[in-house]
């Protein structure tokens, strides 16, 4: 966010130091008296800004750590976006994520049409006030001068210290160009030889590039991550690396229009009741124990995941979560993460669960029993790992604060909506499951059936909420997320197209042949498994997985051809890496960002980075080393 921009929304005016407050509903009424006499709201509007406030603590605590609180609202009446600084003479309570009391308190409010520029500023915001340096300056100022250069100004930050991010950005894509210029000069693959050309080289270096462009874009600047997917796309087109025409096919339309189709129908299932009602069950058998109701909730996840789709499941799930923090105001963080590491698990479960199995069965022609076999013991298994390191990460943070009156919940729910509602959703649920066998059935194109399944039941919801209906398909997608998918998923094929993915495949299966291992007749079988499932899997957590895995099914069927013992487990292999994967990071995996675009709507809150950072790295490598460790195991049992 530029300094400018900043600098309209903060003034001196609404700067406040060493003023007492008992706690955080009178400072919530000091407000309120502040902005009735500045007229920037009406008196009768005071009331309202002030439930509005606390109903928003209620969703999830604004006080962010180091003694800092961001409470942010948008509100509908005012003319202009503005900050408002309190620094405290004494901390208080806001049951912070740290639990620790308060000192630092910054309002935002913002305009309703101003919701990208409102995510930016408090961003913006926490960023300098998450800088130690510029913190400590903050709680010694004695003016409010001080107070307003520190902030719009970052006085006393060095000019790297104040663009450190762009200089990471610039460096990460010059490192990347050096080693993508480097490394696909010297590999020369014995097959595909048109790649080798100079012609199609500089096309990988640039596809590389921009790829990873767009990677470390979003990484670093997660609020613009729209913005850098464009700009990687167009200068894709500009270059001529690709044409318009294999860009659209890259996109994925019909993964796109499902994505878009469920969608709507978690909206439509969430203003139903279905989800407070299965808030209600949830609690009613385990809200005893919150870290058993988080378990529960996690295990149902991938369960979900395995027999639908991981994003389904993630949009169902993430909607309890959300259901249960707004009724116990607890942390929605650890729920978010939980679910979307489970449920990328989970979606190694069966053929279904994740387009790769789907690929895989057609490639290895596997059928639903061989992944019972195969992929759905290890699956399990590395399930309830995943759970345990989850729950012992987060044991303090899975807190539920309030007790709910069930009684009282479910008065709210009109039972005969609730019914329709769990029928079109069992519909839904078998169409999908079902999609296969009626496509052979019908004799009708693959996948067919799994898009008319979103189509036919949006449909009905159309038709059944007539002139309603049009509240569902505004606000159910998330369009800011669904247009970066199609840039994601174009910017990732043309990896594939320029051939990118084939030499990164071939690299894997050459460093197989000289893995060390104790039992010579299976040595090649472990390494090429092992560098499988550690290549797509770290590969995974930056890159969509299908186009990695379609890469590396031609390896694996060659290895196959040559006579390599157990070469169908490599197969699997793919399966579990591709998967587990895209735990690694935020963009690693659809759900991941599925679940975080939810998460920034309905709390209006940017997603942090490093929020991910431990439990992603954590879980994907105990993950996928317990998988090694399974695999080995089983190779041995088998020869």
């Amino acid at each position: 966010m530029e300094r400018n921009n900043f600098q309209k929304i903060f003034k001196p005016e609404f700067i406040f130091l060493d003023l007492e407050f008992n706690s955080k509903e009178e400072l919530f009424s000091f407000v309120k008296k502040l902005l009735e006499e500045k007229k920037i709201i009406k008196k009768e509007e005071g009331e309202k800004l002030v439930s509005l406030l606390k109903e928003r603590e209620a969703l999830g605590s604004t006080g962010v750590g180091l003694g800092i609180a961001l409470p942010h609202l948008i509100l509908k009446t005012i003319k202009e976006s503005f900050v408002v600084f309190f620094r405290l003479k004494r901390p208080i309570d806001w049951q912070s994520l740290d639990e620790k009391p308060v000192n630092l308190v910054v309002f935002l409010f913002s305009k309703e049409e101003e919701h990208d520029f409102y995510l930016q500023s408090l961003s913006y915001i926490a960023q300098i006030l998450h800088n130690k340096r510029i913190l400590s300056e903050l709680l010694k100022a004695k003016t409010k001068k001080e107070v307003y250069e520190y902030l719009v100004y970052k006085r006393g930050l060095s000019f790297f210290k104040r663009y450190k991010k762009v200089f990471y950005y610039l460096l990460g894509i010059v490192l990347i160009f050096l080693a993508a210029k480097f490394l696909f000069t010297k590999i020369k693959l014995p097959y595909a030889s048109d790649f080798n050309s100079p012609f199609w080289i500089k096309k990988e270096i640039i596809a590389v590039v921009l790829f990873f462009s767009m990677v470390l874009g979003t990484l670093f600047f997660f609020s613009h991550r729209v913005a850098f997917g464009a700009f990687a796309l167009i200068f894709l087109l500009l270059t001529g690396v690709v044409n318009i025409e294999t860009v659209i096919e890259f996109m994925s339309i019909p993964t796109i229009l499902f994505i878009i189709m469920v969608m709507i129908m978690v909206k439509w299932f969430s203003e139903k009741g279905v989800f407070r009602y299965l808030v209600i069950k949830a609690i009613h058998y385990f809200g005893k124990s919150p870290l058993f109701l988080f378990g529960s909730l996690m295990f149902f996840s991938a369960i979900l995941g395995g027999l639908i789709d991981e994003v389904s499941a993630i949009l169902i799930t993430f909607g309890i979560a959300i259901e249960i923090v707004r009724y116990t105001k607890g942390n929605i963080i650890p729920y978010l993460i939980g679910l979307v590491l489970a449920t990328n698990i989970g979606s190694a479960l069966t053929l279904i669960g994740n387009p790769i199995g789907i690929y895989l069965a057609f490639s290895a022609k596997f059928t639903f029993l061989d992944f019972l076999k195969n992929s759905t013991p290890l699956s399990l298994l590395s399930l309830f790992l995943t759970i345990f390191i989850i729950l012992f990460l987060y044991q303090k943070k899975i807190k539920l604060e309030n007790k709910i009156e069930l009684k009282k919940l479910a008065e709210e729910i009109d039972k005969k909506e609730i019914r329709v509602a769990v029928l079109i959703f069992l519909v839904f649920v078998f169409l999908v499951i079902t999609h296969s066998l009626l496509e052979h059935l019908l004799k009708i194109e693959e996948r067919s059936m799994l898009l008319g399944a979103g189509l036919l039941v949006v449909g009905f919801i159309i038709f059944y909420e007539k002139e309603h209906s049009r509240f569902f398909v505004e606000r159910g997608p998330d369009w800011w997320t669904i247009l970066y998918f199609m840039f994601l998923f174009a910017n990732a094929g043309c990896l594939e197209y320029t051939g990118v993915t084939n030499k990164l495949a071939y690299l894997l299966s050459e460093g197989a042949k000289k893995f060390p291992f104790f039992r010579e007749d299976l040595k090649e079988t472990f390494g090429a498994l092992t560098m499988l499932l550690w290549g797509s899997g770290l590969l995974s957590g930056f890159v969509d997985n299908l186009p990695i895995v379609a890469a590396l099914v031609p390896v694996v069927k060659n290895l196959i051809l040559k006579g390599i013992p157990l070469g169908n487990q490599l197969y699997w292999s793919l399966l579990i890496g591709g998967c587990f994967g895209g735990n690694l990071t935020m963009i690693g995996s659809t759900a991941n960002l599925v679940a975080i675009g939810l998460y920034e709507r309905t709390f209006r809150k940017t997603f942090r980075f490093a929020d991910w950072l431990k439990a992603g790295i954590i879980v994907t490598f105990l993950t996928l080393l317990f998988a090694n460790l399974l695999f080995l195991i089983k190779i041995l049992i088998l020869k």
